[in-house]
């Protein structure tokens, strides 16, 4: 399979620009004088389709590695001219260019563009290689890449995609073969962050999908030239949403054949992790090909097969003495890190202590990547040196050695450093430090910073951070603005997000018109998720609409198979949830009679939970004194467990009953009190003492008390102020009751969800 691109992407299915004219923002001149200033002027300026079809003169000139047809230079003239206006920042764009004007003898034009295309050359050589977390290139297309290594002297190899997805960026790693030096080198380029930066009309331009349609689209154009990469990478694709580890293999073979890295890595993994009889069958011929071509990755991929005698046969001699080949070719860096790399996957972690790659393992680069390793495996037993090779300039390229500083000063309770490397990750772009930045200034800084945090949590949600995402999708619906919501959802529900589907289905079931999607929709969508074993919230949903009628009609007895299926197997939840559609009629008559063996299994389990919604619901609905005391008894076992709420549940049921017999004032304000002495208060609870405080007639104290709520509401979800409409929680009629002297009684009707 081919290695190179095609020349021209023409990518008008995903955006679509009017091609008006417009002046030159960046000339040739100003990229020979400062290439990092004219990306950076480009960036803030250019308009996607524009500058992609930049790209068509290639073919018009008869572009290839090898030069440019002189005639079609002159033909074209004209063209070559404009698609420097449009791209002066591309590298591929740039060469074109030169090579025409050196085939048509235009000297002073040539020595202008050669000392562009020399400045753009070194401004990209600059990142692409700071091991182990490399800046990746910035490159405005896949020609670019290959250009680049072109002028650098330098043969593509092999390539392959870093990851399945983008996040921060969508990494293509490219071994190149360095003649003089005898040495493989791997860089890493990146073109589909840049491209989603330009201006676009994508109704996804601007947030994180809006990367996963770039991706796919460069992917369904690169599988359709066969090139290697994207081939590689849609076998990935399949494999990983197959579920057994035989037809994951099969999927994996054909790209494995031809070398496809991540294929051969995913490969590796399932016959390490979740073998099977033949796993491996194939896989050390076609390794074994790809390192007598002398290709590093594979022989190293081979001496780990050797080397754990996993598929191969165990010789530690072979294992041996492949590395020590690949040590020849490459660094010992990029062996290391990607022996270490293959331990991780295969869940082999005594591999790293592999006596031959004792000295790789010893160099800073590797030092940084193992230290990393250790704290997301919870290993928080770091010497001295591994701080430092973490907090080195090397290490922080993009902020991840200071981002697992961060994590690591969590963990020995040192805020003063925490907060420090988070600022250091933060300032180098890392989207994990960004995202915990804007929730620390949520609740840690001096004053108010909405502007601030949602900056803060943009980058973070375009770099991949799903809560993030979520953060900004819920902010967008309590702000009714329906079609930010699910935009903001939609790349973490293309990643598989459990948690990002449901939330999407929940935004869908409230028959919002500007989303186009329907309650019936969203029920269809849950019965779908519900499929999976471990979906059982998408079941309780479907069922609760089917209760309810909500999507589609009634249906009690689907309602009551989807909620049986999880609570036969001990999800207290479904059992509440059926246990109360028995009692309130939704699923049919003998209601009481049915729901009792679920109220005992829900009363004689361990979990809290379930316990305290039967009380919450049993207060509200029943009067007899015996179902009361129930539920108090229920609240008051739960009440020193955080999680459950039922000390903040049971004292708003005391001092918000609309049933005066159901009000105790009292005990509401002995468990209000108690609330208050515990640290961080969550402002939920805080709107509960308030109401207790208006409850005891002390209306002033509720008045700040619930003034407190709004404004931490406020600071929260980066308002300004709460309007009326946006209030779905009626923080701001419980205010005016308060300063009217009033108390607030919760007439709202009691629910199990």
């Amino acid at each position: 399979m081919r290695r190179r691109l095609a020349a021209r992407l023409c990518l008008g299915l995903v955006v679509s620009f009017p091609l008006h004219a417009m002046a030159a923002v960046v000339d040739i001149d100003s990229v020979a004088t400062d290439a990092g200033k004219a990306w950076q002027e480009f960036m803030q300026s250019a308009e996607f389709e524009r500058a992609y079809s930049a790209y068509e003169v290639l073919d018009k000139v008869e572009y290839s590695a090898e030069g440019v047809d002189a005639e079609a230079c002159r033909l074209h003239a004209a063209e070559v001219d404009d698609a420097l206006v449009k791209a002066p920042v591309s590298i591929v764009v740039v060469r074109t260019a030169l090579l025409c004007a050196e085939a048509t003898g235009q000297a002073e034009r040539a020595t202008r563009l050669e000392g562009a295309l020399v400045s753009l050359s070194r401004e990209a050589l600059k990142d692409g290689r700071q091991l182990p977390w490399p800046m990746p290139i910035r490159v405005l297309g896949p020609s670019d890449v290959y250009a680049l290594l072109q002028v650098a002297g330098l043969e593509a190899r092999y390539e392959y995609f870093v990851q399945t997805r983008p996040a921060r960026y969508f990494p293509l790693a490219v071994a190149a073969w360095d003649a003089e030096a005898g040495k493989e080198t791997t860089y890493l380029f990146d073109y589909v962050d840049v491209t989603s930066r330009l201006k676009g009309s994508n109704e996804y331009a601007g947030y994180p999908f809006y990367k996963d349609l770039l991706a796919d689209f460069f992917e369904a154009a690169q599988v359709k030239g066969n090139e290697l990469a994207a081939v590689d990478l849609k076998a990935v694709r399949t494999a990983m949403q197959l579920a057994e580890p035989a037809a994951k293999v099969k999927a994996l073979r054909v790209s494995s054949g031809y070398g496809g890295i991540q294929s051969l890595r995913l490969w590796i993994t399932l016959c390490a992790r979740r073998p099977f009889s033949g796993c491996g069958e194939g896989l050390e011929d076609i390794l074994l090909e790809q390192a007598e071509a002398k290709h590093v990755v594979p022989m190293v991929m081979l001496a780990f097969l050797h080397g754990e005698g996993l598929v191969a046969r165990r010789d530690d001699e072979v294992a041996d003495g492949l590395l020590a080949a690949a040590l020849r070719r490459a660094s010992a860096e990029e062996v290391a890190l990607e022996y270490m790399s293959l331990a991780t996957l295969a869940d082999r972690p005594k591999a790293i202590g592999r006596k031959s790659l004792a000295d790789a393992m010893e160099r800073p680069a590797v030092r940084a990547a193992l230290a990393a390793w250790k704290l997301q495996r919870d290993e928080h037993d770091l010497q001295e040196s591994d701080l430092q090779v973490l907090a080195a300039p090397a290490s922080n390229a993009i902020g991840v050695g200071h981002w697992w500083l961060s994590q690591y000063w969590r963990e020995k309770d040192r805020k003063d450093l925490r907060l420090e490397s988070l600022r250091l990750a933060a300032e180098a772009g890392d989207p994990g430090a960004l995202q915990m930045q804007a929730f620390n200034l949520m609740t840690d800084s001096p004053e108010a910073a909405p502007g601030l945090v949602l900056d803060r949590m943009r980058s973070a949600a375009l770099g991949g951070e799903v809560p993030a995402m979520k953060y900004l999708s819920d902010r967008a619906a309590m702000l009714h603005e329906w079609k930010a919501a699910e935009r903001w959802l939609m790349a973490s529900v293309r990643a598989g997000d459990s948690e990002a589907m449901l939330d999407l289905a929940a935004l869908y079931a409230k028959d919002h018109a500007a989303l186009g999607q329907s309650a019936r929709q969203a029920m269809d969508w849950y019965v779908e998720l519900g499929e999976a074993p471990a979906m059982g919230e998408a079941r309780r949903r479907a069922a609760y609409m089917a209760m309810k009628g909500t999507g589609i009609a009634k249906d009690p007895l689907r309602a009551e198979r989807w909620l049986l299926r999880d609570a036969e197997t001990g999800d207290g939840t479904s059992q509440l949830l059926l246990a109360i559609g028995y009692l309130e009629g939704d699923l049919g008559p003998d209601g009481a009679v049915k729901a009792q063996p679920w109220i005992d299994r829900i009363l004689a389990a361990k979990e809290l939970g379930p316990k305290v919604g039967y009380a919450d619901w049993l207060y509200r609905n029943r009067t007899g004194v015996e179902d009361r005391a129930l539920a108090v008894r229920l609240w008051t076992e739960a009440q020193d467990d955080d999680e459950s709420w039922a000390l903040n549940n049971m004292a708003w049921a005391y001092c918000t009953a609309v049933d005066p017999a159901a009000r105790n004032v009292a005990a509401g304000m002995k468990y209000s009190e108690k609330m208050l002495k515990q640290p961080d208060l969550a402002w939920g609870r805080l709107d509960t003492v308030a109401a207790c405080q208006a409850a005891s007639g002390d209306h002033a104290g509720a008045a700040r008390s619930q003034q407190a709520v709004i404004t931490r509401f406020t600071r929260y979800w980066s308002l300004d102020s709460l309007a009326e409409e946006h209030d779905q929680n009626g923080y701001l009629r419980r205010l005016r009751l308060y300063q009217q002297n009033k108390p607030y009684l919760d007439d709202s009707p009691a629910t199990a969800d």
